[in-house]
Parts: structure tokens; C-alpha cells; sequence
């Protein structure tokens, strides 16, 4: 099984710091909330971070894949709790997402992105697991909002270029990329992605049905 990495260690202390507490509880709905939130967000991130020092594990051992149980558990309850825990369900989306649930993983990141639009990483999750599952359009739309929100960024950009491919528009994924290219002319990554499109623009490759973005990152094994 494909197992998902951390994007990068930037993502992770963002997030940390994003426990958004519900003002209305009382103090014990409060602190319960907290120790759930705390509790999740604490397993999600050991294992994300394994995944991370091992990035050619296939599968999760017993350790990690109960540490995700517990995340998905934990999540719950503060969702549970306070339906609009947004950060909540930006954990719930990463921990399907490591199990390989790439419908309930993207399920969880629209939740979130309906209520917290303007945090990149939300929208970037989201049109990366709608490209998994082959659901072009929402790749789109969810590229889209993340490269609006963070044009220096060249690995939306190249988000962007794989969404608009999905969506069989290679020429403009093409440019896309080379875009990205500009911005990071010395990563593989991105030198990978662009290899990828021009063998569909130059017709030595068919349009995907689906794709999965961090194989593309990795190139031919």
C-alpha cells in the first residue's frame, strides 16, 4: 500500500498551533476537548513523522496503525464536540489519508475547507486526494484555491499542472509547470512532474484516469 508522507515540517508547526478551541463550552467540555485534540494531533504526528524518516515503508506496523486508530478516534470526538473544529477534521483527512481512505481522506478536507478557506494546506490536501480517487473537477477547483492563495510557491504550481492534466488540458498543464520549473529550476520533484506531462502533450503517454501526485514526485522507480 502507498503510504502518504508529511508534506513538509513548515505544515506540521502550522497546524500545531492551530487547536481552534470552542469559546461557548464550559471549562470541563473545554478541557476534555483539548485532551482529545492534543491526544490525536500527538499519534498523527509520530506517525507522520515515521513515515517521514522512512520513506520507503510499505504498510504500517501494529505501533503506527493503532496510533491511527486512536487519531481517527480522538478527531471524533472533538468534532463531536464542537461541529465546526475545522483543525479536527484537517487531522482526520491526514489520518485517512495515511491508511490509504482516499474518499473519507478527501471527505474530510472539504469539511474543513468549507469553513477555513484561507489556510493553503487545506485546499493543497484536498485536490491532492481528489486526484487519487480520479475526480478531476474538484482537483481543480481545490488547486485553484491553493495556488491563489500562494503564487511563490512552485509545488502548487505543480499541483496545479497535475490537477489541470487530470482534467485532460495538458497543454495548460504544461505551461503550468513550466512555471513551476521557473521558480525551482534545481528540484527533481518538479523536474519529474514536467517529464510526466510532455510525454501526454508529445503523445507518448495517455491521459490518467487518476493520479497520485508523491509517485509522480518520485519518478520512475
Amino acid at each position: 500500500m502507498e503510504i502518504e508522507r508529511i508534506r513538509s515540517r513548515a505544515q506540521v508547526k502550522r497546524m500545531n498551533r492551530l487547536n481552534n478551541i470552542p469559546l461557548y463550552l464550559d471549562d470541563d467540555q473545554i478541557n476534555n476537548y483539548s485532551s482529545y485534540f492534543k491526544k490525536g494531533w500527538k499519534k498523527l504526528i509520530k506517525v507522520l513523522l515515521f513515515l517521514e524518516r522512512h520513506p520507503d515503508v510499505e504498510g504500517l506496523n501494529w505501533l503506527n496503525q493503532n496510533r491511527i486508530e486512536k487519531s481517527i478516534e480522538c478527531f471524533n470526538k472533538c468534532v463531536k464536540a464542537f461541529p465546526r473544529s475545522w483543525s479536527s477534521m484537517w487531522g482526520l483527512g491526514k489520518a485517512y489519508q495515511i491508511i490509504g481512505n482516499h474518499c473519507a481522506s478527501l471527505e474530510w478536507f472539504e469539511k474543513a475547507y468549507l469553513l477555513k478557506q484561507d489556510l493553503v494546506d487545506v485546499a493543497l490536501e484536498a485536490s491532492i486526494e481528489a486526484m487519487r480517487i480520479g475526480n478531476a473537477t474538484k482537483a481543480l477547483k481545490y488547486a485553484e484555491s491553493a495556488l491563489a492563495l500562494d503564487r511563490r510557491n512552485p509545488d502548487f504550481h505543480a499541483n496545479h499542472a497535475l490537477a489541470l492534466l487530470l482534467n485532460k488540458q495538458a497543454e495548460e498543464a504544461f505551461v503550468r509547470a513550466e512555471k513551476a520549473l521557473q521558480l525551482a529550476p534545481n528540484s527533481k520533484r518538479i523536474q519529474n512532474i514536467n517529464a510526466y506531462i510532455r510525454k501526454i502533450v508529445f503523445k507518448t503517454a495517455n491521459y490518467p484516469m487518476a493520479i497520485d501526485p508523491d509517485s509522480i514526485y518520485r519518478g520512475p522507480q
